[in-house]
This record gives C-alpha cells, sequence and structure tokens, in this order.
C-alpha cells in the first residue's frame, strides 16, 4: 500500500545547507567543471542554424528598438521563441558577428542550470524516506548528481552549438520553475514571492521553447513523492501557482499554433503527427538513453537517419511504453525512483 498522506512541512526540512562552505564550494566547483570541460568550446565558430538564427536575423541587431527582438522573423528555427532570439540579441549587443561571447553565455547558463539541479536534488534527498546516516551525504551526493550532469559527454551539442541554446536555457528555466514551486510549497510571504518566481520562470521558458511546459507537471509529481500531496490537494491549496501555470499553457500553445503555418523544421507539420511523433521517437528515445549511460559513439547530425518500418520500431515503442508504465506506477506509489 501507499505510504500515509502527510501534512508537508518543506520548510522545516534543512533542504539548503546550512553551512555556507559547503553551499560555496559546491558553487565553485560546478562552475569550474563548466568552464574546463568546456573551455575549448569558446572558440569554435557558428554552424548550421546559427546563419539564420544568428548572422541572417536582423531582428537581433536591433536590441533597443521596438518591436526588435521582440519579433523573430518567420520562416527561421527560432521563430515564436521570443526569450531565445531576445538573448541573441544581448550577445549581439557585446560581440556583434563574433561569436565568442554566444558561447560563453552557453556555458554559463548551462552552470546555472547545474546550481538548480544541485539545489533541487539536495532538498529532495533531505525529504526522501532515506535512513539518517544516509541522508546526511545528501548534500555530496547532490553535488556528485550535478557534477556528473554538467560535464556529461551527452551535453556537448546542447552546450557547444549556440543555435541550440533553446535546450539550455529551456532547461534551466524548467529547473528555475521546479525548485522555486518547492520553496513556495508552504504558507507564509516568503513562499508567496517563491510561487511567483515560479510562474515567471514558466513563462520565459515557454517562451524559449516548448520543453519547459512540463514543469507543471514534474512539480505535481514532486509534490505528491516528497511531500504527500496528492494533485488535488497542491492544486487547491496553492490555486494562484497552477492558475498562472495553466495560463501560461495556453499561451504555449495559442504561440505554437501561431507558428505551424510559416515554420519549417518540423514545426509546420500537422497536429495530427504530434500526436503520432512518440511512435517514431521511441528508438531515438531509446537511443539516447543508452548513451546517457555510455555515451560512445556520440554523433553530431543525424541527418542521414531513417525510420525503420512497423516492425522495426515495434519493439521499441513497446520498451518506451514499459518504461513510462513503471514511472507512472513508482510516482503513484511515492516512490522517488519513479
Amino acid at each position: 500500500m501507499a505510504r500515509p498522506d502527510p501534512e508537508p512541512t518543506p520548510g522545516a526540512a534543512p533542504a539548503e545547507d546550512p553551512a555556507p562552505a559547503f553551499r560555496l564550494a559546491a558553487v565553485l566547483v560546478l562552475f569550474a567543471a563548466g568552464l574546463l570541460v568546456y573551455a575549448n568550446a569558446l572558440s569554435a565558430g557558428f554552424i548550421l542554424d546559427d546563419f539564420p538564427n544568428i548572422l541572417e536575423n536582423p531582428s537581433i541587431q536591433k536590441l533597443f528598438s521596438f518591436p526588435g527582438p521582440l519579433l523573430p522573423p518567420p520562416g527561421i528555427p527560432i521563430s515564436q521563441r521570443i526569450v531565445l532570439n531576445l538573448s541573441l540579441a544581448l550577445n549581439w549587443a557585446i560581440s556583434g558577428p563574433s561569436p565568442f561571447s554566444y558561447h560563453l553565455a552557453n556555458v554559463l547558463l548551462h552552470v546555472a542550470g547545474a546550481l538548480f539541479l544541485y539545489a533541487i536534488l539536495a532538498r529532495s534527498l533531505f525529504l526522501s524516506p532515506l535512513p539518517a546516516r544516509m541522508k546526511a551525504l545528501a548534500r555530496p551526493a547532490a553535488l556528485a548528481g550535478a557534477l556528473l550532469w554538467t560535464v556529461h559527454p551527452l551535453q556537448t551539442m546542447a552546450v557547444a552549438y549556440v543555435s541550440q541554446r533553446g535546450e539550455v536555457l529551456a532547461g534551466l528555466l524548467l529547473m528555475a520553475s521546479l525548485y522555486s514551486g518547492i520553496r513556495g510549497s508552504s504558507h507564509g510571504p516568503e513562499a508567496r514571492k517563491w510561487r511567483l518566481l515560479a510562474i515567471l520562470a514558466f513563462f520565459l521558458g515557454i517562451a524559449v521553447k516548448e520543453n519547459a511546459g512540463m514543469a507543471p507537471l514534474v512539480l505535481l509529481a514532486w509534490t505528491w513523492v516528497f511531500l504527500g500531496k496528492s494533485p488535488g490537494r497542491a492544486v487547491k491549496a496553492f490555486p494562484g501557482l497552477y492558475a498562472g501555470y495553466g495560463a501560461g499553457l495556453v499561451v504555449m500553445v495559442m504561440n505554437l499554433n501561431a507558428g505551424l503555418t510559416s515554420i519549417p523544421f518540423g514545426r509546420a507539420t500537422p497536429m495530427w503527427f504530434s500526436a503520432v511523433n512518440p511512435w517514431y521517437q521511441a528508438g531515438v528515445i531509446l537511443h539516447y538513453l543508452s548513451l546517457s549511460l555510455w555515451p560512445h559513439p556520440l554523433v553530431f547530425d543525424y541527418s542521414d537517419y531513417t525510420y525503420p518500418g512497423f516492425l522495426g520500431i515495434l519493439p521499441g515503442f513497446l520498451a518506451v511504453l514499459a518504461l513510462f508504465a513503471a514511472m507512472s506506477w513508482a510516482v503513484a506509489r511515492r516512490r522517488p525512483a519513479g
């Protein structure tokens, strides 16, 4: 049977480092690791989508004009993604067509995501049903997990390829929204500020890339697994937070729909294709899961990839379906592994 549904007291958990020295050490370790691992990327040039997104994108050259970067031109990969376009405009204001500042920004955003991941892991481990002696290792374990995420070779394309900033920035803002929502899962003026930050990070995230739209679902799952508060109770306890999330999802769908008629590279496909896309992506998902465990060989551009037929896709789809079912069962049973 599932564990009882206690009244959560997240504010009582020592989820942040009480020792400033360890907190500072974690920040320094993650920054140093990120900069060292990606130091050689700082001298790289522009490739592939960087040309239409940056060098051939006049909107990012007008940072202080209106609408300027708030209206990226249609028909390019960055169309409809206002915050992402604005971030490139900031880089253009710093270094123009020189790629150095763009690569440095990607690395710094990646490290910032690692810091949020560390904070989320530390809080989660303190609230998990671990023995007290193991909770004493929560901060080092959280740092180890965030450090592995920072330097994992599978991150290389997202960090070193400027136009993949959408992945880096959307991931950062998703984790910022999740962390802020976690900190806001109690009552009081301080928690209210965190909930406002969660909504702000969510709106910024969905204006970068639709990946960030997962934030409210992840927060609901986290709240249930670690605080014992069901989705219904969570929404009832903080209606403003989830109303903000809901409004953001409506804006995201409207923004995506507005771009369907004009944006190539997959977003101009009919909506029905998006519904069946998991079927075609099953083998790709398994491939990347295997690379997360053993990142070799890594391929930068799978432009020659061809989808197998029905019998070729079916085993991978069933495997992904089994993983999804296992995750759902674990979350429903309030197992942190979910």
